[in-house]
């Protein structure tokens, strides 16, 4: 069957193996038809997925019509909650948001003041487009930004 994971029958010790079997979908996916462990198979993006669905049969014989056993079987929905994590850097704002690969920017074009050369400003600097301002990267999380001055002129 096409994107299906097919079962292949195993015996260990005279006993039957119960043979599992999934639609595939693009995160999840079954170790192997004999073990219902559930496997990642790809990146999951919090910000595109919060939550994903895969359902799962189980069957006691492999191939009824070829071994003329009885057969049950049993269905389950298995949901995955997808966790989120702090693993985006703080943005400062504006911004234009871009995807470069499965990174997710937002490119800021920086901040503008001007200063008279003989006066001494009193206060915060006003800067263009607006205040000084970033926010956490990552949707839906508000961690606390701190910011430091990096490089710049010294000794003033």
């Amino acid at each position: 069957r096409f994107g299906q994971i097919i079962a292949q029958e195993v015996r260990r010790l005279n006993r039957h193996v119960c043979h599992y079997w999934c639609h595939q979908n693009r995160y999840l996916r079954l170790e192997n038809a004999n073990t219902p462990n559930i496997l990642v198979q790809n990146i999951i993006d919090y910000d595109s997925v919060q939550k994903i669905s895969l359902v799962l049969h189980v069957q006691d014989t492999y191939n009824v019509s070829e071994s003329g056993e009885p057969s049950f079987t049993a269905v389950v929905t298995i949901t995955v909650n997808v966790k989120d994590i702090d693993n985006r850097p703080p943005w400062f704002q504006p911004c234009v948001r871009t995807n470069l690969g499965a990174a997710k920017l937002c490119v800021s074009s920086g901040y503008r003041a001007k200063v008279n050369l003989t006066e001494k400003e009193d206060g915060a600097l006003s800067l263009e487009p607006g205040p000084l301002y970033a926010k956490d990267g990552d949707r839906n999380r508000s961690e606390l930004i701190s910011y430091r001055i990096l490089r710049g002129t010294t000794g003033l």
